[in-house]
């Protein structure tokens, strides 16, 4: 995953969040909105998994986890180059 970092406008020297995808105002503690959306997602799946799966092997479940949080690789929305996120 990409970590939000600051950026500074050349023009008008407004901070901002340097992610493609949000470019919000910047604060301190900031956090994209797409990540937090991913956090809730992936909080509510858990909660599905543990209802849904209640009696399947523990390791089957532990290697789901892992590949949930694992890098994930995506293209550069503006030059194409394969970026880790």
């Amino acid at each position: 995953r990409a970590l939000a970092r600051a950026v500074t406008c050349p023009q008008c020297s407004a901070r901002m969040c340097g992610r493609h995808i949000c470019g919000a105002p910047w604060t301190e503690g900031h956090r994209c909105w797409d990540v937090l959306e991913e956090e809730r997602r992936r909080a509510e799946r858990n909660l599905e998994e543990r209802a849904l799966y209640r009696t399947l092997d523990l390791q089957a479940v532990e290697t789901r986890r892992r590949l949930a949080v694992a890098p994930r690789i995506r293209p550069c929305p503006r030059c194409g180059t394969m970026v880790e996120h």
